[in-house]
C-alpha cells in the first residue's frame, strides 16, 4: 500500500506492529522461493523464469529481496530487545 513504516510511541506496540505490517510466513516462503529459482536461473544464464505458474523477472526478485531483508531486519529487532 505504499506505507514503508509506522509510528510508534510505546515499545509495547512493537510486536503487535511487526505482526501486522511485517511480511507473512507465506510471503517469506515465497520470496526464498523467488530468490532462490532466481539464482538458479542466473547461474545458467536465465533472466526470466516461471514461478509457480508466474512469470518472474528481476523486479520481482528485488521486492522478494526487499520482503526478506525486511523479516531479518524484524528478527534482529526482536531479539535485540
Amino acid at each position: 500500500m505504499g506505507f514503508d513504516g509506522k509510528t510508534l510511541i510505546h515499545p509495547s506496540q512493537l510486536a503487535p506492529a511487526n505482526e501486522v505490517f511485517g511480511p507473512s510466513q507465506d510471503e517469506l516462503a515465497d520470496a526464498r522461493k523467488i530468490v532462490s529459482a532466481y539464482q538458479q536461473a542466473q547461474a545458467t544464464g536465465d533472466s526470466v523464469i516461471t514461478v509457480d505458474g508466474r512469470m518472474i523477472e528481476s523486479l520481482h526478485v528485488r521486492n522478494a529481496e526487499r520482503i526478506l531483508a525486511l523479516a531479518d531486519l524484524i528478527a534482529e529487532m526482536e531479539s535485540a530487545s
